[in-house]
């Protein structure tokens, strides 16, 4: 992972097995971070003013690191001790209309989980939404995609499944007293494409 520091140097971030997170510079190690777990996912969280890197551990914990000013670890964002599982991915996106970004996480144990966070306070820290999908997630990816104003997370399983989880209610197409469910005109002519 790559990120821009406020100097505008370019910087490769990399997370290793080790409880070790190294940040390169033209080829050469210029900075190394312990941490208290093996990192497994960085993340650059860039939300208004504030650009942070977060990262997931083995143990299921996120942390942030602060790069900028004393180049180690800052403190633990999300340290849920009912999950131990490791977190595969991350992304940030604002999917509740709230003050900042949601962090939507991935876990091996198939958990997709949607936190509200707030960087200044680890008490703020709020799991908004789970889900599990009974295979390890891989990667996950969230954006408008497939119905426009409905805000959705894209999820690729270590099987190859590629589904997505939406805001959209599924009652507006939901026929209830045949219990069938109808696609969108748009849906349909994408799904006929796909044949």
């Amino acid at each position: 992972m790559s990120c821009i520091l406020q100097s505008h140097r370019l910087v490769a971030l990399i997370a290793c097995e080790g409880r070790m997170i190294r940040a390169l510079e033209h080829a050469r190690v210029t900075l190394s971070m312990e941490v208290e777990s093996s990192p497994t996912v960085l993340h650059v969280y860039d939300d208004n003013d504030i650009r942070s890197v977060l990262f997931g551990t083995i143990d299921g914990r996120i942390g942030l690191l602060d790069i900028e000013k004393t180049q180690s670890f800052s403190k633990w964002i999300i340290q849920d001790n009912q999950y131990t599982s490791a977190i595969s991915c991350m992304d940030s996106y604002k999917m509740v209309q709230i003050e900042h970004k949601n962090v939507i996480v991935g876990r091996q144990d198939g958990n997709i989980e949607v936190y509200a966070i707030d960087l200044s306070d680890k008490e703020a820290s709020v799991l908004l939404y789970t889900t599990n999908c009974n295979e390890s997630v891989t990667s996950l990816c969230c954006g408008i995609i497939g119905e426009a104003n409905y805000d959705e997370i894209l999820v690729a399983t270590y099987t190859g499944r590629i589904f997505g989880l939406t805001t959209q209610s599924v009652e507006r197409n939901l026929n209830t007293d045949s219990k069938n469910y109808y696609f969108t005109t748009e849906s349909v002519q994408r799904i006929s494409k796909l044949k």
